[in-house]
């Protein structure tokens, strides 16, 4: 659970990071991903990349796997570019795909909970 502060001491970079989960994932043995929830500029360019195309299946798909492209930070604790992560992700097989997806949602669900506990009512 991340440390609450009081608002007179936040500055901008907390701000942004409110509500931000990394955690790492070993759903297939032998390959630990790392990853975090997306910001909004990068929750933009994912829904930026679903535009090509009007077939819900393909955009989910798409959403999916850019998703992941932007969302996984390491593998095995080994930094990749954008470029890397793309030919990985885009290689995948369908199943494997859903399982890193899988670990994302995780993110995703955990990060609505630190938000619902934050969240003034």
């Amino acid at each position: 659970m991340p440390e609450i502060k009081e608002a007179a001491s936040l500055n901008l970079d907390d701000i942004a990071l409110i509500g931000k989960v990394e955690k790492e994932f070993e759903k297939i043995k032998g390959y630990k991903v790392k990853m975090h929830t997306l910001n909004t500029a990068e929750n933009l360019e994912v829904l930026k990349k679903t535009s090509v195309s009007e077939d819900p299946i393909v955009k989910y798909d798409i959403l999916k796997r850019n998703n992941l492209i932007f969302a996984i930070d390491t593998i095995n604790s080994e930094a990749l570019s954008m470029q890397q992560k793309e030919a990985i992700i885009n290689k995948l097989q369908s199943a494997a795909l859903d399982l890193f997806y899988d670990s994302y949602s995780e993110l995703l669900e955990e990060q609505q909970k630190i938000l619902g506990e934050l969240k003034k009512n």
